[in-house]
């Protein structure tokens, strides 16, 4: 059985689609950032961890969002532990939102437990003219 200490670690940017909204609102979209583990000694996908972010913007301001994070695990000694961190900077009526995620997964053994555990996480900063940028990592 090969053990999942060490992880490579890939990200992706996925967007959905832009829509306009009511008039009061402007534009909206839905924008997501993707950490991705993989064993490093064989390349098999471990789990994904996708922050998402839906914004409203009327080309000053954030006039809505909304986030939520999204795991997919693709190997049976991985378990996702949850959510360790949530926070938000700026938001509706700002020039801006910060949304910042980080997720807990542990390597779980039936005999030992949970024995190490990866922290993914995810920012996104979305901006009141409608562009947006994140970054993310796996601590």
């Amino acid at each position: 059985m090969e053990l999942y200490r060490h992880v490579n670690i890939e990200t992706s940017v996925v967007e959905g689609r832009s829509e306009l909204a009511a008039r009061v609102t402007g534009s909206c979209r839905t924008v997501g950032y993707t950490v991705t583990a993989r064993s490093t000694f064989v390349g098999a996908l471990l789990w994904r961890y996708t922050h998402w972010l839906r914004y409203c913007y009327n080309g000053m301001v954030i006039t809505y969002f909304s986030s939520w994070p999204e795991v997919y695990l693709d190997d049976p000694f991985w378990q996702y532990a949850g959510e360790v961190s949530y926070s938000v900077l700026g938001g509706t009526g700002q020039s801006y939102v910060r949304a910042h995620r980080q997720g807990a997964f542990c390597q779980y053994f039936p005999t030992v437990g949970c024995a190490w555990y990866r922290y993914p996480w995810v920012t996104i900063w979305a901006y009141g003219n409608g562009s947006w940028t994140a970054t993310g990592a796996i601590n």
